[in-house]
This record gives structure tokens, sequence and C-alpha cells, in this order.
């Protein structure tokens, strides 16, 4: 069931949960973990994950893909204008990339989501950041990937440089 709809007693010391999206908090972990902190966990109960942090960077889109063509494939067109004439109009597509080239990304990177589920989670987040960039190149979008600690003091997983079940967007 919805752990939003879930009583429990005695209340947990620690709630263990994916609900991380290739976005931090794409599947709404924000609000999930903020509701299990207050319901159902015990004062200075912990939360594993820890923290979760969405970064992004400048990027080529062709490099991201390793030089391929950036393009629909034909037979995808028709479903993506059904997309479109559903919501009245064309809107910038989010792509899901797994094993990006690194390469690609010519500027530093920013965090543009911090979800810290044991400290002052925020369930809205409103970021401007500023991108350098490091290197000629083109630059036609930005390339989003997930920072995953399981405990506050190990390194993080990155969706970026590990072999993780999130792709970059």
């Amino acid at each position: 069931g919805l752990s939003t709809e879930l009583e429990i007693d005695p209340k947990a010391d620690v709630c263990v949960a994916e609900v991380i999206g290739s976005l931090a908090g794409a599947e709404g972990a924000a609000a999930i973990f903020t509701d299990a902190r207050h319901r159902l966990l015990n004062p200075g109960g912990t939360v594993i994950p820890h923290r979760a942090v969405s970064r992004a960077g400048a990027v080529c889109l062709s490099e991201v893909m390793g030089g391929q063509p950036v393009a629909f494939a034909h037979e995808s067109i028709k479903y993506l204008q059904g997309i479109f004439d559903w919501n009245g109009a064309p809107f910038d597509v989010r792509l899901r990339v797994r094993n990006p080239v690194t390469t690609a990304i010519v500027s530093d990177h920013a965090p543009v989501e911090v979800l810290d589920f044991n400290g002052g989670l925020e369930t809205e987040q409103h970021a401007t950041v500023t991108l350098s960039v490091d290197r000629p190149g083109r630059i036609d979008g930005v390339l989003t990937w997930l920072e995953l600690w399981c405990e506050p003091d190990a390194p993080p997983l990155t969706a970026l440089d590990d072999k993780t079940s999130w792709a970059s967007v």
C-alpha cells in the first residue's frame, strides 16, 4: 500500500525506501519522506538514503549520444505529436540517457535540487544556477544526473559515473 495511508505502532527508528527518480524528486520523495518522518518515525529516526542531489551541466546532445545523430525514430513521431496535441502545444522533451559520454559536458556543473532526507527537507524548491563554460563547443542542452548518499559520510553513488538503475536526463 501507500506509506501515506499506513499507520504503525510503535513508530520506527529507521525508514528505508527507494522512491528516488533519475531527477531526485521526480517520484515525490520529498513529500513521502516528510510524511514518514512526521507520522511513522520516532524523533531522531533515520531515513535511508540520507541525501539526494540532482546536478546539471551544459552539453552538446550529439556528443552525449556518442556522436550519433540526434533524432526520433520515424515510427515515434506520431506518438510524440499525440502528446503535443494532448498538451495543446509542443514543449521541450526530456530524454533519459544511459551511460552518456561525459566529455560532452562543456561546463562546470551545479546542484539544481537538493533533498536532505534527515535534515531540512523542502517539498518545493526553486533553483537558479550559473554554469561556466570550460571548453569550446556547441551547447544545445542540459544534462542532469543523480548523486545519492546512502550514508552521510560515505561517497555518493552518481548516475553519471557509476553503474546504477538511474539514467541521466
